[in-house]
C-alpha cells in the first residue's frame, strides 16, 4: 500500500471510529421508537420508568466500554447485565406472581449490585498493583507451552465420561428409569437428589452420598474436551471429530438426570473456553446465544411442567397472563418465571422472616449442613409458600442471617472473591484459571435463581477435581519440555503431542 493509500485508509478508520458512538446512539434511539411504536398499538404492554432505567442499565453495562479491550465475560459486565436485566422484567408485571416491591426490597436488590461491583474493584486495584510492583505484565494471547496436549487430554476425557456414567447407570438403577425418559421428569429426579427436603429418604445415605460426585466427571470429561475443541494448536481431523463425539456423548448422559441446570452449565463453560481459547466473542453473538438459551429454557421448563403437573402457580399464572396463546408464549412466559420468581420470594422472605421463629442455625453455607447446623432456607420458602415458590436469590442466605448489613458485605465479599480469581489470568497454569473463570461465570449467572455457593458443595471439589486433571495433563508436558530444554541447551519451542 502507497503512503496515500494508507494515509486515506488511515483517516477513513478515525472517522468510522469517531461516527461510532454517534451511531450506536441512534441505534438505541430507533430501538425505543420501535418499542414506543409496538406499545401504541398494543402488541406490548406499556412500560413503567422503573423498566425502562433497567433496561437501559442492563444495556450500559453491556456496550459501555471502559477500558482498551472490552471483555464481555468480565464478571462486573455479566452480573450487572443480568442483574439489571432481571429486575427490568420483574418490573413489567407481566404474570400475576409478581408483587409491587417496597422501599426496602429495592434497597437490597441495588445494593447487592453497587457492593459486588465496590469489592471486585477494590481486589483488582489491590492485585494490579501487586503484580506492577513485581513487574509482571498480563498477556492477551496463552503461550503455546500452556495448551493440553491432544491425545492424553482425550484419552482423560474418555475415562472421565466412563467414570460419571458407571455412577449414573448406579443411581439410575435404584430409581429404576432414567428421569429425561421418564414420563414425569420431575418426579424421577426429584426422587433421588431432591430439593428442599423432598427427596426419597431412602437414597440419603452416606453411601449414595460419597459416590455422587463421581457423577460429576462426566462434565469434566466434556470440559477436556472443549479445552482441545478451542484451544489454538493445529489439530486433525480425527482430532476434531472424537472431541466433538465425546463433547455430545458427555452431554447427553450428564443431562439425562433431568435438570435445564446442567446443560446451561455445559454451555456457559464452552462459551468461556471458546472466549478466552480460540478468539473473543462479539455482542451480536452474545446477544443471540443469550436469546437462544432464554426460549431454551423456557420451552424446555414449559413442557416438563406440563407433563409432570409439578408447577400449579405457573399453569394459574398463564390463564391470568396477558401474553399471548401458544407453546411459544407459554415457553416465553416459563423463561420470564424462571428469571424473575426468585427475587419475588425473596421479597416475601424479607417480610415473613421478620415475623415468623428463626431455627438457632444459620442459614449461609447451607452444604455444610452435615458437618454444621446449618438450615435450609429453601425448605423454609417451601413450607411458607406451598412448594411452588421456593429459590430467593443469592441474597437470600445473606439477609436471612444478617439483614441488611448482610446484603451489604456479602456481595462485597463476593466481589472481591471474583475480583482476586479474575487478576489470576496469567500465563502460569494458564488452562485451569481460564477454566476458574468459567465455573465462577456459571455461579453468577445463577446469582438472579440461587447461591450455589452456599446450597452445594459441589463447586469444591470441580475445583479440586479440575485443578488435578489439568495439572496432571500439563506437568506431563513440562517435564517434556524441560528435558528438551536441557537437552539442546536452549528454551524448547516446539509443541509436544
Amino acid at each position: 500500500m502507497n503512503p496515500e493509500a494508507q494515509k486515506a485508509y488511515l483517516v477513513s478508520t478515525r472517522a468510522l471510529e469517531a461516527g461510532r458512538p454517534l451511531f450506536k446512539v441512534m441505534l438505541a434511539l430507533a430501538g425505543i421508537l420501535m418499542v414506543r411504536f409496538l406499545v401504541a398499538l398494543g402488541t406490548l404492554p406499556a412500560f413503567r420508568p422503573s423498566t425502562v432505567l433497567l433496561a437501559a442499565a442492563s444495556a450500559s453495562f453491556l456496550l459501555v466500554k471502559t477500558c482498551k479491550t472490552r471483555d464481555l465475560l468480565h464478571p462486573v459486565r455479566v452480573f450487572g447485565a443480568l442483574w439489571c436485566f432481571c429486575l427490568a422484567l420483574a418490573s413489567m408485571h407481566l404474570l400475576p406472581l409478581i408483587s409491587d416491591w417496597n422501599y426496602l426490597m429495592w434497597s437490597c436488590v441495588l445494593t447487592a449490585l453497587v457492593s459486588f461491583i465496590g469489592g471486585f474493584w477494590l481486589a483488582r486495584q489491590f492485585w494490579d498493583r501487586r503484580r506492577a510492583s513485581l513487574g509482571a505484565t498480563p498477556g492477551e494471547e496463552l503461550p503455546a507451552s500452556s495448551f493440553l496436549p491432544h491425545r492424553k487430554t482425550l484419552i482423560t476425557a474418555a475415562l472421565c465420561l466412563a467414570v460419571g456414567t458407571a455412577v449414573l447407570a448406579y443411581e439410575y438403577s435404584l430409581i429404576g428409569e432414567i428421569p429425561i425418559l421418564s414420563e414425569n421428569m420431575d418426579a424421577a429426579r426429584m426422587e433421588l437428589f431432591g430439593a428442599a427436603g423432598t427427596g426419597n429418604p431412602a437414597f440419603d445415605t452416606l453411601s449414595i452420598k460419597l459416590i455422587h460426585p463421581f457423577v460429576e466427571f462426566t462434565k469434566y470429561g466434556v470440559f477436556l474436551a472443549l479445552i482441545v475443541l478451542f484451544q489454538k494448536k493445529a489439530k486433525s481431523r480425527k482430532v476434531v471429530l472424537l472431541t466433538i463425539l465425546l463433547i455430545m456423548l458427555g452431554t447427553l448422559t450428564y443431562a439425562s438426570q433431568g435438570g435445564r441446570g446442567m446443560i446451561v452449565e455445559i454451555a456457559v463453560a464452552g462459551v468461556v473456553f471458546f472466549h478466552y481459547l480460540h478468539r473473543r466473542i462479539r455482542l451480536i453473538e452474545c446477544g443471540t446465544a443469550v436469546l437462544a438459551l432464554f426460549l431454551f429454557i423456557g420451552l424446555l421448563g414449559s413442557l416438563r411442567v406440563k407433563a409432570s403437573e409439578s408447577a400449579p402457580l405457573f399453569q394459574r399464572a398463564l390463564s391470568m397472563t396477558a401474553l399471548p396463546e401458544g407453546e411459544f408464549w407459554d415457553g416465553v412466559a416459563f423463561g420470564y418465571m424462571t428469571l424473575t420468581e426468585s427475587f419475588e420470594v425473596f421479597y416475601r422472605l424479607t417480610d415473613d422472616l421478620q415475623t415468623m421463629q428463626r431455627p438457632s442455625a444459620g442459614f449461609l453455607f447451607y452444604g455444610l449442613h452435615r458437618f454444621l447446623p446449618r438450615s435450609n432456607l429453601q425448605e423454609v420458602a417451601f413450607n411458607l409458600y406451598s412448594g411452588e415458590t421456593i429459590t430467593p436469590t443469592f441474597l437470600g442466605e445473606f439477609y436471612a442471617d444478617y439483614g441488611y448489613w448482610g446484603v451489604l458485605l456479602g456481595p462485597l465479599v463476593l466481589g472481591g472473591f471474583y475480583g482476586w480469581a479474575y487478576s489470576r489470568g496469567g500465563n502460569r497454569n494458564a488452562i485451569y484459571w481460564i477454566y476458574v473463570r468459567a465455573l465462577l461465570t456459571k455461579m453468577l449467572i445463577f446469582f438472579a435463581y440461587v447461591s450455589l455457593f452456599s446450597q452445594y458443595l459441589s463447586w469444591i471439589l470441580d475445583l479440586l477435581f479440575m485443578y488435578l486433571l489439568i495439572r496432571r495433563l500439563s506437568a506431563e508436558k513440562a517435564q517434556l519440555f524441560a528435558s528438551l530444554a536441557s537437552t539442546t541447551g536452549q528454551p524448547c519451542l516446539l509443541e509436544v503431542e
